[in-house]
Formats: C-alpha cells, structure tokens, sequence
C-alpha cells in the first residue's frame, strides 16, 4: 500500500507539471532615443506655463508607450517642470528642459522673456465701441465711442495720446457722439470717421466728419447715402474709402448688402456694385494686391441670425464683386488683419447668439482660397487684432470676460505663443501700432478698462 500511494503520487505530480504551460520571461526592448514634441509655445512670458510631450522610442524610432519619462530643469530659477511636463516660466532667460527614460536624455531650450505689458496715462472719459487711428506725427486719435454702463450715452469727446510723455489730452468733440464707428486715416493725414449709432439720436448714423490734425478741430464732409451702424471699412491704394454693408436704418439686425466709396478730394460717396449677400459683423480688409476681402457677418435678427462663411472680393479696378471661398466656421464679429503677400487672418467672432469661437483661417489669394489655422488658446470675439514689425498677430483680450490674456501668432510657423497678460482684462477696446513698435490698448468694458490704457511691448 505505501510503495502504491507513492507511485500515486508521482503520477499525479508528473502530469500537473505536465499540464502547466511555462511562461518565457517578457523581452525588455531597450529605449534607444527620447523625443520631445515641438512646443506650440516655444517662448513664454514670465509667470506663464506650456505643456511638453516626451516619448521613449526604440531603436527602429517606434514609440515605445508606457515608459516612464523623468523631467528635469537646468536652472529652476528660470522655468521649472513638473512630473508631467507642465512648464512655468519663473524668470527671464534660457534654460534646457530634460525629459530622460531608459537612461536616454532629450532637451528643449525654453526662453523665458519680461511681462511685455505696462500701464500708461488714462483717459479722460472711459469709453468702449470706440476707435483709435495712429496719426501721421506718431500721436493715437480716440475718437467717440459708449460710456461703460447706464445709460450707455454715446460719447463726442475725443483724445490725444502722445507716446513721448505717456499722456492724453483733449482735441476737440465731435458733431454728434457715436458708438460702433469706423475711422480712417486719409493720405492727406485726416481722419475720416463716419456711420454708427448715437444715443443722442436714437438712430444708426450716415453722417461724416473730418479730424484735421494740424488745426486739431473737426469738420462736417459728405454723408453717405444711407445709416450704416458696425459697417466695415477699408482704405485702397488710390486713397478713397470703401464701406460695406452694417446694420442700417431701423431697428434689430437689418443687414445691409450695399457698398460705396469716399472721395477725399470731393468730399462725397458714391455708391458701387452691392455684396452677393447682406452682412453686419463682418470684417473688410485691403490685401496688398489692392483687393479688398470681406468675410463673415449675418443676416436676419439678433435672437435668430443667419451667418456667413461665404467670403467676397471687391476689385477697385472694375468695381465689381467675386465669390472667394468660404472659412471654416460661419462668424461675425471676429477680426481680420492683411498678412504678406496678398493673404489674411481672421481669429474668433460668435455666433452672434451664445458660442464664441477659438479657431482661426488663413485666406491666400494666390490660391483663391481658405484654411484652417491653430486654434487661439482661447475663444475670443470682440478682441484687438494687430501686426506687429517682427510679422507676429498680436490678439488682446476680447470676450466672453472679459479676458485679460493675449497670444500672438506666427505666421511662419503657424504656431501661437503666449504674449503675456494685460493688467486690466477688457473687451470692445481699441488698439493701434505705434511709431517705436509698441502696440497701444486703451478703454473697453471690464472692471477698470474703460479708463485705462496699456503699451505691450515684443521686445
């Protein structure tokens, strides 16, 4: 019974050894390389942060997903980095980013520069929906605009802004206070500003007058030939103004599809060939092949608006009219500025209902066409949009907020960077180019912008 029980034994140990599958060790593919995504931020503004993506690859460069990656900073007294990658800009300067697996090593130089925004002299009277024109001595024109807060009133006085000592002054009133405007700086160095709404009135405006910056007093000039409130508006290479569409006569929306052109030297407007569909919210903007681009806008009501994606060319040659394409997003009141070689970019806008838009399209007129762009890091409307010397977008503020961050974008590249944060968040502000470089943002709505004004400075 014992030699049977020990045979038993064996028997049934042999086969459960049998039955076991064994299991080979795992092969541990060895990390030949790190990689570190290209940042869409690849200079950063002291307090500001980037995210940064590493990847352990193998020696065929496959990614090899899962593997630890150990962040480093070479001087955290200049940016720091978290477990994640999560760069924050300290102070200014350069410093290598180091993400390490497997014992491979990857860096990324990060430059860290100054807050780029300062404070400067305020105005007189806050103001929103208003407009500033950089003059031809270097000085900045805020002209009208709407008192932030009831009852709203339109407003007639006008400043002076003079960068050499920082400060503004009085330059005289306008005829008739208005908001929702658009001025234009003439070739004779005058200042044309014409249509929008008036409080005093009650009523959306076709009247016109003339800043004169040597006498610094305004003057009546021709009307147009209807009221046009938030048109657009761009000067062309012979000097004369074209105006289209807006909200006009009336009441609610009531786009309008109809265009015409200031003479400077007459004095008067003339109508031209109308748009292929009525627009108010969108943007006009002369490229440099001489052509004007409008694009976006709406039509029907506030509570129930059509929008556009369609976009339009207006040729000062012929005086007519062609379909170019359509952007991404139907928008209104977004922003557009003309770029190099007969192109355009246009950022944010709404839907004029509840959604602000972050996306952004590119118009090549070479190509006849549209594309889409980087998203802005957040969804603006109502928002400054300049061009800098260095050839960078710089986007400032905007709504819903009001915001106080700003971006820029390069074209080059086709990237965003941060551009620091203003010290007074604000939207429905104005901006203008200085003569040095520098870009100037004054009034808005939001807690203390509509006094206020600031100087950014790309470095």
């Amino acid at each position: 019974m014992r030699r049977f029980w020990m045979l038993t034994a064996c028997v049934v140990g042999c086969a459960g050894n049998a039955e076991t599958p064994v299991t080979p060790p795992p092969v541990v593919v060895a990390v030949a390389s790190v990689t570190i995504a290209e940042s869409s931020v690849p200079t950063l503004v002291v307090g500001s942060t980037t995210q940064l993506t590493a990847t352990a690859r193998d020696a065929q460069n496959a990614a090899l997903p899962g593997r630890p990656i150990i962040w480093s900073t070479a001087s955290e007294q200049i940016a720091t980095v978290s477990a994640t990658g999560l760069v924050t800009a300290i102070a200014p300067g350069s410093t290598q980013i180091r993400a390490t697996s497997g014992g491979q090593l990857a860096e990324r130089l990060v430059t860290i520069r100054s807050q780029p925004w300062s404070l400067t002299g305020a105005l007189a009277t806050g103001r929103a929906l208003h407009t500033l024109t950089l003059l031809a001595n270097g000085s900045v024109l805020a002209v009208g605009g709407q008192v932030v807060g009831p009852p709203f009133s339109s407003i007639r006085t006008c400043e002076l802004y003079d960068p050499t000592t920082g400060t503004w002054r009085a330059v005289g009133s306008l005829a008739t206070g208005r908001s929702n405007h658009i001025a234009v700086r003439l070739p004779s160095g005058k200042v044309l500003v014409t249509g929008g709404y008036s409080s005093e009135t009650g009523t959306r405006l076709a009247s016109a007058e003339l800043y004169d910056p040597v006498t610094e007093s305004w003057s009546a000039t021709g009307g147009m030939t209807e009221a046009r409130d938030i048109p657009s508006a761009a000067i062309l290479a012979d000097g004369r103004v074209l105006i289209v569409g807006g909200s006009g006569s009336g009441s609610n929306l009531h786009a309008l599809s109809s265009a015409e052109l200031y003479d400077p030297a007459s004095g008067t407007w003339s109508p031209v060939m109308p748009m292929a569909v009525p627009r108010s919210g969108h943007t006009a903007t002369t490229l440099s092949n001489g052509k004007v681009v409008v694009v976006g806008g709406a039509t029907g009501t506030y509570a129930a608006p059509t929008l556009h994606a369609t976009s339009e060319v207006f040729d000062p040659v012929t005086g007519t009219w062609t379909t170019s394409g359509s952007v991404t997003i139907a928008r209104g009141f977004h922003r557009a500025v003309a770029l190099p070689n007969a192109r355009l970019f246009i950022t944010g806008g709404s839907d004029f209902v509840s959604t602000v838009f972050p996306s952004s399209d590119l118009y090549d007129a070479s190509a006849g066409g549209w594309t889409a762009g980087a998203a802005l890091t957040a969804a603006r409307i109502s928002h400054s949009a300049t061009v800098l010397p260095n050839g960078k977008v710089l986007i400032a503020g905007g709504g819903p907020g009001p915001l106080a961050s700003t971006e820029a974008f390069e074209p080059a590249t086709g990237r965003w960077e941060s551009a620091g944060s203003m010290r007074v968040p604000r939207s429905n502000h104005a901006a203008a180019l200085l003569l040095n470089g520098k870009v100037l943002v004054a009034g808005g709505q939001g807690v203390g912008a509509p006094t206020t004004a600031e100087l950014h400075d790309p470095g």
